[in-house]
């Protein structure tokens, strides 16, 4: 096999070009010994990774979606309940913080 000096700067391939490679048993192992052997895989495209990650990309809402679905399947007296005990521990936690503020209103470290 003979070595080919590329252009510096942005190469651009037609669609089919893995196809073109050669996959015989000698070029495969010469693939293997230059650490290229992924040419080879037609799912190793930058569209293939692009589309994977969109497709596997976690949902930034999905908890927030889960706990809407959690409180709502609850009966209503309940999420009211919920809803005014956690308002209530809010208010406790301002007021205690409240008092750990200096002068100018920064919070104090507790610790």
């Amino acid at each position: 096999m003979t070595k080919h000096t590329l252009p510096k700067g942005a190469l651009f391939f037609p669609n089919s070009w893995r196809q073109q490679l050669c996959v015989c048993e000698n070029c495969k192992a010469t693939y293997k010994d230059e650490g290229i052997v992924f040419l080879l895989d037609d799912e190793d495209t930058v569209n293939f990774y692009e589309e994977s990650g969109k497709s596997h990309q976690p949902s930034s809402s999905a908890p927030v979606q889960r706990e809407l679905e959690a409180l709502s399947s609850l009966d209503r007296v309940v999420r009211t309940e919920m809803v005014h005990g956690k308002k209530c521990k809010l208010g406790v936690l301002s007021e205690a913080l409240y008092g750990c503020t200096d002068a100018l209103g920064k919070l104090l470290p507790l610790f």
